[in-house]
């Protein structure tokens, strides 16, 4: 049992050290699932409840994908006309090791 610990700790530099990077990651994981089932869920309901039609079910289809369609790009298009922000002091998204538990919407911690 001992040996099997040994090979599942995490490396010294790895991001999952951090409880914010797995809270994260196990939100995205629970959402994309999320979404997945539904949108599996959503065509075999309509097929059992309403006994939809192979058009119908299509049209269903294109109902979730059309706000991706017409938003996407324009959406896009704007964002890049704004001014970038930094993160953190940098360029990247994750914050610095000091500025970890810094709560920059707080009073006085600029």
């Amino acid at each position: 049992m001992g040996a099997l610990l040994s090979r599942l700790r995490l490396a010294a530099d790895d991001p999952f050290h951090d409880a914010d990077v797995r809270l994260l990651f196990g939100a995205q994981a629970v959402s994309i699932l999320g979404s997945q089932v539904s949108h599996i869920a959503f065509p075999l309901i309509a097929v059992d409840v309403i006994q939809a039609s192979n058009g119908s079910i299509v049209l269903l289809e294109a109902a979730f994908l059309m706000p991706f369609v017409l938003l996407s790009l324009p959406v896009g298009a704007l964002l890049d006309r704004l001014p970038r922000r930094r993160c953190g002091g940098r360029r990247t998204g994750w914050p610095s090791s000091r500025r970890r538990n810094a709560r920059p919407w707080a009073p006085g911690s600029a």
